[in-house]
């Protein structure tokens, strides 16, 4: 596990760009967390999070992220232990000196909250270090968790950072366990993961065999979660994870179990060709903008990889959610099971999809698309977001800057035909764009795209994916 850590720092530092000038926080604009109006809770599996930074922290005007035990069962979140931070010190270092007390005696295995900030939750799955909390990132060691929480729910460099109804669970931790767990919180909407969970992911094939001879148990814990809820997941980055010679996704691992929603990445306006191919999606994947993990306000260009590009496309999934409940007026946090419901039409080629219900409400409320009947499932929910992802790819503020010239995509790629394109950037790139557009669709403004080329080569992906894979739990 150090190994691949550290394998995928360094491929994070050959993605990362210059760094931008501090970022202006944007607050929340309306009180969190209440049962009158809808929510909707993504859980980000990685490091940690710097717990000080702006980018997670609500409008101090605004009441406590917190909700009262009242409010709390209301909601069916479980209890949790408040951990109040020093968020008036602007200067990391002495805010955590004054808390360094609070925060060590933060112990694994306990669901954790912290007053003022949009994380709802934090729990760690790892071993208690001697000499730094747990869930807090230190920021001269391995800091991908703050990079990857704030791409999916960061007030400036997120998707759908601006919504106050959108909440963190950090979960700290690259484990099975970590993954199941997530997959059995019945109040967690949607779930991100950057990574294979397996010391072979950095070699294509081995990841595969270790699973298939009782190695690791990564493959069905992906499955698993993947069977519950929204799962994005990263398909990696390369051999080595440094950023080259990518090979298909599903010789990875656990990344390439075949109902999770498969992320690559794009490089500002080009396709890359350094990630695992066969994605779903795809996302900016070079120096794009993320909190600093010692800073309380600084914003660098400093996120990169598939690694980034999965929370941030996650992001985009949760506000295209909260549109949906906002939509139906449904007020209830969590997925349901309706196994009396059926797909029609398009398939996510897991029938048990629809059988997941992510929003709920009266029907008639639009007149046309997935929200017409009144009901937004895991299937439908997957056919907006791919449907309506970005075939050509673009850029934006959003995207940071391009990648260094070893690293960066390849010219005229977006000119491939779609059976071409496919297998490099999935349906295409996610990014605040394509979720304008997918609202527009669940509105009934627009009308479902059709896409019966990528339609097709997802069909072939999932197929390779179950039979190399497969979906076991």
């Amino acid at each position: 596990m150090h190994r691949t850590l550290a394998l995928a720092a360094l491929a994070s530092l050959v993605l990362a760009g210059c760094v931008n000038p501090a970022a202006t926080l944007v607050p929340a604009a309306t009180p969190p967390l209440v049962p009158e109006r809808p929510s909707v809770v993504i859980a980000v599996i990685d490091t940690g999070i710097n717990l000080y930074h702006a980018e997670y922290r609500l409008d101090a005007a605004s009441p406590l992220a917190v909700a009262s035990a009242q409010t709390r069962a209301e909601l069916g979140l479980p209890e949790t232990l408040e951990v109040p931070l020093s968020l008036g010190i602007a200067n990391w270092d002495r805010a955590v000196e004054t808390d360094m007390d609070a925060l060590m005696a933060m112990e694994p295995g306990t669901l954790y909250t912290f007053p003022g900030t949009r994380i709802l939750g934090a729990i760690s799955f790892l071993d208690k270090p001697d000499d730094w909390p747990v869930i807090l990132d230190h920021p001269e060691r391995y800091t991908h968790g703050t990079m990857t929480s704030s791409r999916a729910v960061g007030n400036t460099v997120s998707i759908g950072g601006a919504e106050a109804d959108i909440y963190l669970v950090m979960v700290q931790g690259f484990t099975p366990e970590a993954v199941r767990w997530v997959a059995d919180q019945d109040w967690i909407d949607i779930a991100s993961i950057s990574a294979g969970l397996s010391a072979f992911t950095i070699y294509p094939g081995l990841p595969t065999a270790a699973e298939k001879l009782g190695m690791s148990d990564a493959v069905s814990a992906f499955n698993y979660l993947s069977h519950k809820k929204p799962f994005f997941a990263s398909t990696g980055n390369g051999v080595m994870n440094a950023g080259l010679l990518g090979f298909p996704s599903w010789m990875r691992g656990s990344s390439g179990a075949p109902d999770v929603i498969s992320v690559g990445a794009n490089n500002n306006g080009q396709m890359s060709h350094w990630h695992n191919q066969d994605p779903y999606i795809s996302a900016d994947g070079c120096a794009n903008p993320a909190a600093d993990p010692g800073d309380t306000e600084k914003v660098g260009n400093t996120g990169g990889g598939t690694s980034s590009a999965t929370p941030f496309s996650a992001g985009g999934g949760a506000k295209l959610l909260l549109e949906a409940r906002r939509i139906l007026d449904d007020t209830h946090i969590g997925p349901r099971v309706d196994e009396t419901l059926t797909e029609e039409g398009w398939t996510s080629h897991r029938p048990a999809d629809a059988t997941v219900v992510l929003a709920k409400g009266e029907p008639g409320r639009v007149a046309d698309g997935p929200l017409a009947d009144g009901i937004f499932t895991l299937s439908e929910f997957k056919r907006t977001l791919y449907l309506t992802a970005l075939a050509v790819p673009t850029d934006d503020d959003s995207d940071g800057n391009p990648c260094l010239p070893f690293s960066s995509g390849f010219p005229g790629g977006e000119l491939l035909p779609a059976p071409a394109r496919f297998p490099v950037h999935g349906y295409g790139e996610v990014n605040h764009a394509s979720i304008e557009a997918a609202i527009a669709v669940l509105r009934g403004e627009a009308p479902m795209p059709e896409r019966p080329d990528d339609d097709l080569q997802y069909a072939l992906a999932h197929h390779r994916k179950m039979m190399v894979i497969g979906d076991a739990e």
